[in-house]
């Protein structure tokens, strides 16, 4: 690999953007461990982390590559591959890089802009769990409007505000009339299933209205 590096997988003989399989759950790892001990091998990590990982980017497309595509280049929008799941280690990077390492700050903001972007304005596959679906994102969303929704443009603000609504009226809606695939609705699971979803509403009840009895 041309820059940084990454842990391999068998299915692509390459390391992998993203958090569940790829440097972005790498980096969550090492940004907490630096975050307990300022230990400055785990920062040398985060680096080499961050320049493969961001080595994936691809500017035409505003998302990372999913190398598990094969030839042709993939690219999805989930928590666990794609902007949303990558955003995620970008807020955990912010609050443990020092104020000192500021050229790693910079690519992080840059990072937190993109993925964010990506997050809002992508479509979201049709499937509802937190691992690669709906609910996945909206907890994501969430999460980016608390911490940094009021650092936008009111108008920016206002919009993702709106597209973070109109993504939980359309999850409601498919929730509610049990469009769920076969694997969703058969699996108790957290990550793939109906015990994910549940724990993610519950989450999502206590920050936004939504009048639920008339979806």
């Amino acid at each position: 690999m041309s820059e940084g590096y990454g842990w391999a997988i068998s299915e692509t003989g390459s390391p992998l953007a993203g958090m569940a399989h790829g440097n972005s759950g790498f980096l969550m790892a090492y940004a907490n461990l630096y975050s307990v001990s300022a230990n400055r091998k785990y920062l040398d990590k985060i680096r080499l982390l961050l320049e493969y990982e961001d080595s994936l980017f691809v500017p035409e497309v505003g998302n990372w590559m999913d190398l598990r595509c094969g030839d042709k280049p993939g690219y999805m929008n989930a928590w666990c591959h794609g902007a949303p799941g990558i955003l995620l280690s970008r807020l955990q990077l912010l609050k443990c890089i020092p104020e000192n390492e500021e050229k790693m700050l910079r690519t992080v903001h840059v990072d937190v802009a993109r993925a964010a972007k990506c997050l809002f304005e992508t479509e979201t596959d049709e499937k509802l769990c937190l691992c690669h679906g709906m609910v996945g994102n909206l907890l994501i969303m969430k999460k980016y409007l608390e911490e940094y929704g009021q650092d936008q443009p009111g108008y920016i603000e206002d919009k993702m505000k709106q597209q973070y609504k109109n993504l939980l009226i359309k999850f409601l809606c498919c929730f509610r009339q049990k469009r769920l695939s076969a694997r969703e609705y058969a699996a108790p699971g957290f990550m793939n299933g109906i015990s994910g979803m549940g724990i993610a509403l519950m989450e999502i009840n206590k920050s936004i209205s939504v009048d639920a009895d008339n979806i």
